[in-house]
């Protein structure tokens, strides 16, 4: 099917180590997540109303016919997959009747800088915005619905029982 994720594989482990450490990891893998490629303009409908439209699909430049409308099917591109690796180490006190906790957490441990697409947008391609005829590639804007996640994170916590 074109809309779904088709596999998702994840492993979480803990360890509990000497002297009250605690250390922790998620692995989290998953394939892509489908992305259409849409062409959004104005048209008139069938009694005068300009209306916005979204179509499945891209504009090219034929050499020598001009331009030309490429229809696909909703959701025919993959992103790629992701990998994500956390990992945790707390360590356990005992103060008397009270206990407490130092953690650190690391988000992103491989600082991965994962785009997520929703929707692309090529630019429109048309003769006025050719760089270079022979090569027809628009020099206009690209439209990209999406997320990027950025970077590692860190987390540093206190826990304090009385």
């Amino acid at each position: 099917m074109d809309f779904d994720q088709r596999h998702v594989v994840k492993l979480n482990a803990g360890v509990f180590l000497p002297r009250d450490w605690q250390l922790g990891t998620s692995l989290t893998w998953s394939s892509g997540l489908p992305y259409s490629i849409i062409s959004r303009f104005f048209a008139l409908d069938n009694v005068g109303y300009e209306q916005f439209r979204t179509t499945y699909g891209y504009t090219v430049l034929d050499p020598g016919r001009g331009l030309r409308f490429v229809p696909l099917h909703r959701n025919s591109g993959r992103n790629a997959a992701v990998l994500d690796v956390n990992v945790q180490a707390r360590k356990n006190v005992v103060l008397g009747r009270h206990a407490a906790a130092l953690s650190i957490e690391v988000f992103n441990l491989l600082n991965r800088d994962d785009l997520r697409i929703h929707t692309f947008e090529p630019a429109v391609t048309n003769l006025n915005t050719l760089s270079n005829t022979t090569n027809p590639t628009p020099t206009g804007l690209l439209g990209i619905n999406g997320e990027r996640r950025f970077g590692r994170r860190f987390q540093i916590g206190f826990r304090y029982d009385f």
